[in-house]
């Protein structure tokens, strides 16, 4: 028989094996996980803040209790509080929220500690700098209360403040996972600060390089019906990279305002100058005088026409061809006219309307007074020699050409 120190060893073996079997409770440890990473210091959640994320574990205590966890207790308690102000999801709450973790958003609230306050109120009370950091850190979050755009238009009082939030927006834009609200927030600003007088392109004149322009108009945030023409942009990088004599010039314009460009119409239309300070100025002359000679076998094809480089001086041999062609009723062709030069195309239409009327009456007489009045001088031509001879008019339009590249040589 066993002893009874013996039966109170055994006892007391058997009561420690018992305890060691028993589970012993553990506090359920918090995880705070911020995109792929698991956190387990505030320093680090401050570094991958993440309002997305972290705004849900706030509202249901679980930032409280990890606070509580690792140590935080004053910051703990601070959260406890503050959630308990927070009813609604709303950029009031966000702001408080962010209160929490950036002493910048902090210290512009303090102006409103212990009172109520608007959003208006607090907008227009806080630095910029300071608005600009809670827009990127709430932009992915849903609210109607403000319009960003609008807000940071309000501020814009001079070009400079102008360009830093356009860079500003421009740089939040980049991989942004809301692209439709960051579009919205542009477009209201870009709306607003061009009714001011600010405008992207001319902000941006010394930035405006191909590379750039490109870069801004594949970004999706971008793609706002309001801005700068593209086209115009795109046509002014190419004339800079390209240079205003460059033999190629001409063909770009043509091939762009094919497509549709308005900006490389308007620099066909401006083009006289430069086929007036160009190789081919003398073989354009050289048929001017040739079709005064001879308009009968006036041929275009006679002056290295398919090799010409100037889209205006192919222009002006299609028209010289055409008049002979019109009068004889032959197929003829003035070019494309989606890209004809306006001072031709007026010319054109009083040569057309001339052959077609023999005679000046009321109506024929009231519609060439209407192109005198809008500076077509050919127009004036003809109404003073009451409707004229068609060759003589013919004659004078080629004339005027002559002497509109004359002016404009150097």
């Amino acid at each position: 028989m066993l002893s009874t120190q013996q039966r109170n060893l055994s006892h007391g073996l058997l009561k420690t094996i018992i305890m060691k079997l028993e589970p012993i409770a553990k506090p359920i440890r918090i995880r705070i996980k911020l995109g792929n990473s698991e956190h387990s210091s505030l320093d680090s959640v401050k570094s991958n803040f993440s309002i997305k994320e972290l705004y849900p574990l706030f509202k249901d205590g679980r930032l409280e209790r990890w606070l509580e966890q690792i140590g935080e207790k004053q910051f703990a308690h601070r959260t406890g509080e503050l959630s308990k102000q927070c009813g609604d999801e709303n950029m009031k709450d966000y702001i408080l929220f962010l209160s929490l973790f950036f002493d910048e958003v902090a210290e512009s609230l303090s102006a409103f500690k212990g009172e109520e306050w608007s959003l208006y109120d607090y907008l227009s009370s806080t630095p910029l700098d300071t608005q600009k950091f809670i827009f990127a850190q709430t932009m992915e979050m849903e609210t109607k209360e403000i319009d960003w755009g609008e807000e940071f238009a309000k501020v814009v009082t001079n070009e400079e403040k102008y360009k830093d939030l356009f860079t500003f927006l421009e740089r939040l834009s980049r991989n942004n996972p809301q692209p439709e609200r960051c579009r919205k927030t542009i477009s209201t600003f870009y709306s607003n600060c061009s009714k001011k007088g600010y405008r992207w392109a001319s902000a941006f004149k010394d930035e405006m390089s191909l590379d750039y322009i490109a870069y801004i108009y594949q970004n999706e945030c971008f793609q706002i019906p309001d801005i700068d023409d593209w086209g115009e942009l795109f046509a002014e990088c190419v004339e800079k990279i390209l240079g205003p004599k460059s033999k190629y010039i001409a063909s770009f314009y043509e091939r762009c305002a094919k497509n549709g460009i308005k900006e490389a119409k308007r620099k066909l239309l401006d083009s006289w100058h430069e086929l007036a300070n160009s190789d081919e100025y003398e073989i354009i002359i050289r048929a001017i005088n040739d079709f005064g000679k001879s308009k009968l076998h006036f041929n275009k094809d006679n002056y290295n026409y398919t090799n010409l480089k100037s889209l205006l001086g192919k222009q002006i041999l299609d028209f010289l061809q055409s008049l002979r062609d019109l009068k004889y009723k032959i197929n003829y062709s003035w070019g494309n006219d989606n890209i004809y030069d306006s001072y031709l195309k007026d010319a054109k239409n009083v040569m057309i309307y001339v052959n077609e009327h023999y005679w000046l009456e009321p109506e024929q007489e009231k519609y060439l007074k209407a192109m005198r009045k809008r500076g077509v001088e050919l127009a004036g031509y003809a109404l003073v020699n009451g409707g004229g001879d068609y060759w003589d008019i013919a004659q004078h339009a080629a004339d005027l050409f002559r002497e509109k590249l004359t002016k404009e040589r150097l």
